[in-house]
């Protein structure tokens, strides 16, 4: 798996994701750190969910140096955590305008780690109906 490393560490990245969020699909923080410095690699099965999780298709995942999509890179670049009350006391000269326009393109990052958990969901249920279908035939 020559880019796997490399292209779940920008995905995750590029969503605004931390390595303890991958819990949700079964996936332990110190596993997915594992993952991420190519210590170890995963099951098939594990693959197939984190192409899930993400809607990528395998070839992008394993394949693809998503390192060279400099729309993922961007997108890294411009997630910015946010300004907590104690940081946000601490800096009291930033005018109102930056406040006002820092606080609006988080709120935009944070629309998109939405809008791509939705896609995510959108998948996982399309995934999931296939699924029920497919056993509903292997039991007739």
């Amino acid at each position: 798996m020559n880019n796997f490393a490399l292209n779940i560490q920008i995905l995750r990245k590029s969503n605004g994701f931390k390595q303890s969020d991958f819990e949700i699909i079964k996936i332990k923080r110190t596993t997915w750190n594992n993952y991420e410095s190519g210590k170890s690699e995963p099951d098939i099965d594990t693959i197939l969910r984190i192409a899930n999780f993400f809607g990528v298709d395998l070839e992008t995942l394993l394949v693809e140096d998503l390192s060279k999509n400099e729309h993922l890179i961007s997108k890294i670049d411009t997630l910015k955590k946010p300004i907590t009350n104690a940081e946000n006391d601490s800096k009291p000269n930033m005018a109102m305008e930056d406040k006002t326009q820092y606080y609006t393109e988080n709120a935009k990052n944070m629309q998109q780690v939405i809008d791509t958990q939705k896609q995510l969901i959108d998948s996982l249920n399309t995934n999931i109906h296939f699924l029920q279908s497919r056993v509903q035939q292997l039991e007739k």
